[in-house]
Formats: structure tokens, C-alpha cells, sequence
């Protein structure tokens, strides 16, 4: 592994498991379980932690690396930027709510498709203003610059084998790096299936309309990636919260700001492209670029949501519950704002995703919409529906599993996929190949007959199994005998990072969340090759944009 310097964030992340243990008390008498899944959710997962310093804040021993990436069909050297990072493994006891329900009490169900983006001022509880955020929820959301190579947090979590109790917390001090050059602006010239476990890319998109493909986009390993987690939809109830408010600013993006971001990633030429559409995987398990022809002035960008489980812990916090196949055959949310109405509508970013679409379906490149990052400890799409997890404890437990297959199949027809964020959540970087064996087997087991078998494996934490050198060695033999043929990680300090193998393709995402966008506004310049953050920043926030700052 590249060596990573340290820096100072022993102070920042210090306040974080601070609000998450006053957190878990809170939550305390809501569980029947021991577990302690929250600790890295709540705004305060482990790879929030990882958050980087802001560019005015030099970290020590910030360098440049070359990375090297070679296959048959390329061989070329690219550098790539990296923040220097600080391991701080901490290990928080907190308990995590658990049980049956789904969902708040319901006094009155209201239709309500929410609009894709906003056309008023202030933020709203139920069906205002739709944008999204980076949410809290375990996924790997960097600061200002996680390194490409994901050196991630260490712990026990809620590891595979389930005798976990504890969270990791890493955190790179700080990305020193400059930004690169927003994608060039001019090119030059399946999915899953459900159930049982078949080839991941199978029956993927639609035909691609070659009479509008006019220009091939130059290397695929270098397509911008950028990946949220589930939205703040009431923005008082989330960022006021005395425990968790701080995280939920640091870490997520509200509806307002995520319509905002969606329309201008549109109105600067941005369309959704899929991993599969940027490489194919041949029978003997080689990868090979796929030809990737854009509309002329077009350029492609990968979307991406980390933990799509609306866990135990957000419950009242003024976030989606979860996702529901709606009478017109639509997937949409139920969420239930203040007063304890449920309501359904587009309160997330995958709804949001095809209501803009469906607006402007040129933001689609044959039929792609984003990649779902699902884990498998509190279930998938909001259903409590992990047998290792919930037998003997949810009673609805063959209903949550068929139900929320329904969900997947619906997201599956509409151009969503779905990825591997491991079972519980847990670091490659320093996990052992046994223990990634474990948590792998208990996704297979719990997620894939939902979701389908995937080639798909995205980083929590953003911990990589290896730095900037190729993979090898038995953690990616494992890996890679398992089906996966594309991974991620994460880096915040430039627009794109790839990475190809003669079995892989290997790519790094931004993080847009709170931090981010505070850093953007300090002087980072990364997010502003996709949109302008000071104009799509909710009024809700307060001054200091981030729960850093607060």
C-alpha cells in the first residue's frame, strides 16, 4: 500500500463520537439487538470521518503519485493527486435501534410526486423543493479529498461473522492536491438480474441510438463519478438534531440542493452513463473498453448512492423510509414528515433521478440511470429483510424479502443497478481475505437474491485493497473469482481517476456532501467542473454549510 502521512483530525472526529454515542443512548430503548450498526451512520461513519483538509490547510507530506495503468489495450501513465491520510481506528459500544417496523405510525396517506427541481426559495418538510444529499448513511462520502486508494478505517464493526460491535473511524487529513481540469467538454470522435446469480451485465441497456452518437469519448477509465447518499428531505428535523445535526450537515445533501445540482449537471452537458456501458467483461474474465459514443459536446459522468437501506437510525430524522412500487408501476418513497403523516412520492434521489428523466431523457445515455450501493445489515431499499440479521426478529420477514425484489426488479426495468457495499460495511484495506470472504458470503446470501448477482463493488470507507499499483494478490483473486469486475473507490480532489486491469476496471468517485461543497467554497476547485455550488447551496443550511464549521 502507498504510505499516507498523518495530519491533525484527532480533534474534529473526536466530536463526531461524541454526538454518536449521546446519539445511541437516545436510541437506545428501541433495541432488542446488541449490535452497534449505527456508530458508522448518524452522520458519523467511519469514511465521513475520512474527510480531508481544506486547501488552505497544508497537510504534511502531500505528494503527487504516478499512477500506472496498463492492460493489452492501453499502457499509459497518469497522475493522479492524493491527500495525505491519517488512520485513527477508534472503536464506539452503541446501540442500534432494530425490530419489526418499517416505518413511523401513519395518520393519513397523500400521493405526492414530489417535482425534480425547485423552483421556490427555503426548503420544504413534505413536497417542496426536490434536490438531494449526500446523506450519513455508511457510504463513503470523502471531504476534500480521499485518497484513490482508499485507505480506510480499521474495526470491527458489524463484520461478516456478526460478532462485531464497534466502528472504524479513518480520516486522511487533508487533500493538498490541486484539482484537475474539469472532463474535457468535447470528446473525441446488462445489468443484474434478479434472484439467482447470472451474468451481471445480461440483458443490460437499450440499443443506443447511433443516428445521435456522433463523437467517442477517449478513455473510459476516465469518466466522472460523482455519488450522494440518501436526501435530507426536512431539513429542520435533520440539521437541528443536538446529536446527529452536525453529521447530517457534513454529509449529506437536502432535495433542494440535489434538484438544483441535477438540472445544472443537465445544463452543462452532463449525461448518465453506466459502468457496463464503459467496459465489457469477456468469458475468460478479461475486461475490454466498450466503445463510448456521445451525442456531439456531450460528456459522460457515472451517479452513484451509497446505503440504500434508510437504516434503523434515521427513523424521525426527516429522511425517506423507503421505496415502494406505486400503483402506475413507478418506484417512489414513503416518507412521513412531523406531523406523522406518510406520504408518497419522489423524496429520494433514484425517484428524483427518473423524474427528471422523464423530462429531459437526453440526461440518459441508452437508458442509464445510476448505481445503487446497498450493505446488508439492516436489510435493502428500507425492508428489514437480511435473514442472518432478522430471523427470529421480524415477523414480516418473507414479506420485506419479496417486497422489496419487487422494488429492485422495478429499478432494474427503469435503468438502475446495483453494487456490493459489502454486508456490513466493512474495510478492505484492512480487512483480511477471510473476513471479506465472511461479509461477501452474508451478501450473497442476504442482498443478491433482491438485488441480482453484480460485478459491481464499491468501497465503504472508500478503502481500497491496494494504492495506486495494479491489483493482485488474494484479496483480488477472491474478489475477483467471486464475478467482480468493476470497483470503486474514492477521491475528492480531482474529476476523474481510473484505473484499467487485465480484469478490471478500476475508478474513483467524488463525494458531493456538505464538506464538499464548504471546501469548494474555500477554494477547492472540483465540484465546480460539474456545477456551481454557491448557487444551489439550501438556504436552510446555516453559514457555516458544513457541521465542521458549526
Amino acid at each position: 500500500m502507498t504510505p499516507w502521512a498523518e495530519g491533525g483530525v484527532r480533534a474534529v472526529l473526536a466530536r463526531f463520537l461524541g454526538h454518536q454515542v449521546n446519539r445511541s443512548n437516545k436510541r437506545a430503548n428501541k433495541t432488542d439487538s446488541g449490535r452497534s450498526n449505527a456508530v458508522h451512520h448518524r452522520g458519523l461513519t467511519p469514511e465521513h470521518t475520512r474527510q480531508a483538509r481544506l486547501p488552505d490547510q497544508p497537510a504534511a507530506g502531500g505528494r503527487q503519485v504516478r499512477a500506472s495503468s496498463r492492460s493489452r489495450w492501453q499502457s499509459r501513465a497518469r497522475t493522479a493527486r492524493w491527500g495525505a491520510a491519517l488512520l485513527v481506528p477508534v472503536t464506539v459500544l452503541a446501540a442500534c435501534s432494530s425490530g419489526a417496523g418499517n416505518s413511523a405510525p401513519v395518520t393519513e396517506t397523500v400521493q405526492v410526486t414530489v417535482p425534480p427541481s425547485d423552483a421556490g426559495g427555503g426548503s420544504s418538510t413534505d413536497a417542496g423543493a426536490t434536490g438531494t444529499g449526500s446523506a450519513a448513511p455508511g457510504g463513503a462520502t470523502g471531504g476534500t479529498g480521499y485518497p484513490a486508494s482508499g485507505t480506510g478505517a480499521s474495526g470491527s464493526g458489524t463484520g461478516a461473522s456478526g460478532s462485531g460491535t464497534g466502528a472504524s473511524s479513518a480520516k486522511p487529513d487533508a487533500s493538498t492536491a490541486q484539482s484537475s481540469k474539469p472532463a474535457p467538454t468535447k470528446p473525441t470522435a446488462g445489468k443484474p438480474s434478479s434472484g439467482k446469480p447470472t451474468d451481471p451485465s445480461a440483458g443490460a441497456m437499450p440499443p443506443v441510438d447511433t443516428s445521435k452518437d456522433t463523437e467517442l469519448w477517449d478513455d473510459n477509465s476516465m469518466v466522472p463519478h460523482l455519488f450522494f447518499h440518501s436526501l435530507v428531505v426536512d431539513p429542520k428535523r435533520a440539521f437541528s438534531d443536538q446529536e446527529s445535526g452536525a453529521g447530517y450537515l457534513d454529509y449529506m445533501v437536502t432535495q433542494r440542493e440535489f434538484g438544483k445540482i441535477l438540472q445544472q449537471l443537465y445544463d452543462n452537458n452532463y449525461v448518465l452513463v453506466s459502468p457496463h456501458q464503459l467496459a465489457t467483461v469477456q468469458a475468460d474474465g478479461s475486461i475490454k473498453p466498450k466503445p463510448l459514443k456521445l451525442p456531439k459536446g456531450k460528456k459522460p459522468l457515472v451517479l452513484s448512492v451509497d446505503d440504500v437501506s434508510y437504516y434503523e437510525y434515521m427513523e424521525g430524522d426527516g429522511f425517506a423510509s423507503k421505496l415502494v412500487v406505486a400503483d402506475n408501476g413507478r418506484v417512489l418513497n414513503t416518507y412521513t414528515d412531523a406531523a406523522g403523516t406518510t406520504k408518497q412520492g419522489s423524496y429520494d434521489v433514484m425517484p428524483m433521478v427518473d423524474d427528471f428523466i422523464r423530462k429531459n431523457p437526453d440526461f440518459s445515455h441508452a437508458g442509464a440511470r445510476g448505481v445503487v450501493a446497498l450493505t446488508g445489515y439492516n436489510g435493502a431499499l428500507g425492508y428489514r429483510s437480511s435473514p442472518s440479521e432478522y430471523a427470529g426478529k421480524n415477523k414480516n420477514l418473507k414479506q420485506d424479502i419479496a417486497t422489496a425484489t419487487k422494488v429492485a426488479d422495478a429499478m432494474k426495468k427503469e435503468g438502475w443497478e446495483f453494487a456490493s457495499h459489502s454486508w456490513g460495511h466493512i474495510n478492505f484495506t484492512k480487512s483480511s481475505v477471510d473476513r471479506i470472504r465472511s461479509d461477501n458470503e452474508k451478501w450473497m446470501s442476504d442482498v443478491a437474491p433482491i438485488v441480482g448477482k453484480t460485478d459491481l463493488l464499491i468501497y465503504p470507507f472508500g478503502a481500497d485493497i491496494s494504492g495506486v499499483a495494479e491489483y493482485s494478490g488474494d484479496k483480488y483473486d477472491y474478489l475477483k473469482g467471486q464475478g467482480y469486475s468493476f470497483y470503486f473507490n474514492v477521491d475528492g480532489s480531482t474529476t476523474a481517476w481510473g484505473q484499467w486491469g487485465d480484469g478490471y476496471l478500476r475508478e474513483a468517485r467524488i463525494n458531493v456532501d456538505g464538506l464538499s461543497m464548504k471546501a469548494e467554497l474555500d477554494g477547492r476547485k472540483v465540484l465546480d467542473a460539474f456545477f456551481d455550488t454557491k448557487s444551489v447551496l439550501d438556504p436552510a443550511r446555516p453559514p457555516s454549510i458544513s457541521g465542521s464549521g458549526s
